[in-house]
């Protein structure tokens, strides 16, 4: 027995059972938040920067007080959207006639409108309108709207707008189009 050699040394250590865990799963859901936030902020920041301001409804009356036509048809399609979930919108059609900037005749749904409501519907008085919904929004206490307008760059004209209620289904949206005479 003095002959025999002793067991050779294994470079492993011996096995506990024991392997180490890999973290790569902890990388990927980080990866995976971050870049989640990331598109909520970029939507967000998007969605801010659309946002309608006094200043932009300003400037664009200002260009249609400069440059807007004395003669022109209006055709206004007005969508609104109950805050009661489930009711249908309604959609209602305007066609005005205004000469030497003034309404001479306007029609809703085919229907002579009256005119006690002419004003509303030409162009000062729907820059009258989304000037009221800006100030009516942004009361303290009111729930958080999103406002967006849509002017032509020249004359400062109206061409869309919309009105969203945060949180319910109440919106309004106006498409406007202006024929010049």
């Amino acid at each position: 027995m003095a002959n025999e050699s002793p067991p050779a040394a294994s470079s492993k250590p011996p096995a506990t059972g024991l392997r180490k865990k890999s973290r790569t799963w902890i990388w990927i859901f980080g990866a995976l938040f971050l870049l989640g936030s990331l598109a909520v902020l970029i939507n967000y920041g998007y969605n801010l920067q659309q946002q309608l301001t006094p200043a932009e409804l300003q400037a664009a009356r200002q260009r249609w007080d400069q440059h807007g036509p004395a003669n022109y048809d209006l055709r206004v399609q007005i969508r609104r959207h109950s805050p009661a979930p489930g009711d249908p919108a309604v959609i209602d059609n305007y066609s005005l006639q205004i000469r030497d900037g003034k309404v001479t005749n306007a029609v809703m749904n085919d229907a002579v409108l009256e005119r006690r409501y002419w004003d509303e519907f030409d162009m000062p008085g729907l820059f009258d309108s989304i000037d009221e919904f800006l100030r009516r929004d942004r009361k303290p206490g009111q729930p958080q709207t999103f406002l967006k307008g849509t002017f032509d760059r020249r004359d400062g004209r109206l061409l869309k707008f919309i009105r969203r209620v945060r949180g319910s289904t109440e919106r309004l949206e106006i498409v406007v189009v202006l024929e010049k005479r």
